[in-house]
């Protein structure tokens, strides 16, 4: 019997913004940020500068997180 609770890491999807162009790529799961940064760094070649942006695809698991969700505060401050 499986659980549908766990769900297999999937790749995050990453774009790279470059002022002439961008790439996009899919980053493995349980990758580093070392790993991106080798990436990244891999691509800076095809440009002649360094990236505007990254985004990175992150999915958080708020039902295992030791943090508490943050809720928005409605009051006013003055």
């Amino acid at each position: 019997m499986t659980s549908t609770s766990l769900r297999e890491k999937q790749p995050r999807h990453v774009m790279v913004q470059f002022g002439d162009g961008g790439h996009t790529f899919l980053l493995p799961a349980g990758a580093t940020l070392m790993e991106l940064a080798d990436r990244v760094n891999d691509l800076t070649a095809f440009h002649d500068c360094a990236p505007i942006s990254i985004e990175v695809e992150v999915e958080i698991d708020t039902k295992n997180s030791r943090r508490p969700p943050v809720t928005p505060s409605h009051r006013a401050y003055h």
